[in-house]
């Protein structure tokens, strides 16, 4: 209700009305805000919001599909960059830092790059610590598969390849 009040109280505003205006319509749009509820129906299928996916979603997740999205690099051990983790409900490994000159930046590695396959693995959503061991555990060259972008672009990317997908198979 209190939000509804404060949009119905903006637009008002951005109106440009008198106060007097403001204040007589802010009160009878407030006195009416209480009954909008019943007018606001709860909707059966809701449009799918990719906020309701988790992790758990992308463990469906090929290497054909973030081959797909994502680029290629081979970079020697040690890389030179700092991984940081994206927030809930993504997880995964994102480029937090990256030393110039070191074999992560001589590889193009950037601020901001996706982690999505070490070797062949795919760690997309995966848990910081076990991603962070597995680049640990690794000797050599590292083959890793990275997408640059926002991570939500990113698992919305790989969503709808696997809808797609999905809707092939039908």
């Amino acid at each position: 209700i209190v939000s509804y009040c404060i949009a119905l109280y903006c637009i008002v505003l951005y109106c440009k009305k008198s106060t007097m205006v403001m204040m007589k319509t802010f009160i009878i749009l407030a006195s009416l805000a209480s009954s909008l509820d019943a007018f606001i129906l709860p909707v059966k299928n809701p449009v799918r919001s990719f906020s309701m996916f988790s992790s758990l979603n992308m463990a469906k997740v090929s290497f054909d599909q973030v081959s797909e999205v994502g680029y290629a690099v081979c970079v020697p051990k040690p890389l030179g960059v700092v991984f940081g983790e994206n927030p809930d409900p993504y997880s995964g490994l994102v480029v937090d830092d990256v030393e110039i000159g070191l074999n992560g930046g001589s590889a193009g590695l950037r601020v901001g790059d996706q982690l999505l396959a070490i070797n062949g693995r795919v760690v997309v959503g995966e848990d910081f610590d076990s991603v962070m061991g597995m680049l640990v555990a690794e000797s050599g060259e590292l083959e890793l598969q990275l997408f640059r972008g926002n991570v939500r672009v990113l698992f919305e990317t790989l969503d709808n390849m696997m809808v797609g997908d999905l809707a092939g198979e039908e």
